[in-house]
């Protein structure tokens, strides 16, 4: 019994991680959970701190681990990640949400500034660069 109260007690002190669920079924975890403006807020601050040529940990540190609780469930930050191979080129986007949907209608992509790294490096942000990309 000790030992049972002792682990529970440990991974409190540790700060373990509540596992939540997104509004899509797919489980995630994290220790602050904000309000989805203070999630778009936070999200078009860090995104002014970004600069080019930064490698994928810069970038995920400066735009913060934390997710939103939404109408719709668990928004994680970043939203979602995609990876791409175009020729001897690797991308990875990362979607932030910078923008609140339309009423009535549930979150999409086009409310996210897309972030894109080239093969680990930051190589810019926006739709314009990641419509380049897709091309």
């Amino acid at each position: 019994m000790r030992s049972i109260i002792f682990v529970l007690v440990s991974m409190a002190a540790l700060g373990c991680h509540e596992i939540r669920e997104r509004a899509d079924g797919a489980q995630i975890s994290g220790s602050e959970t904000v309000d989805y403006g203070e999630m778009l807020t936070r999200n078009r601050i860090d995104l002014m701190k970004l600069s080019l040529g930064m490698d994928r940990a810069q970038v995920l540190s400066t735009m913060g681990s934390f997710q939103a609780e939404t109408h719709d469930g668990i928004v994680p930050n970043p939203s979602k990640s995609e990876m791409k191979t175009k020729g001897e080129d690797s991308y990875e986007t990362f979607f932030y949400m910078t923008s609140n949907p339309p009423p009535f209608i549930g979150l999409r992509d086009s409310e996210a500034t897309p972030v894109i790294l080239k093969n680990g490096k930051l190589a810019g942000w926006g739709w314009g660069m990641a419509n380049e990309i897709s091309k």
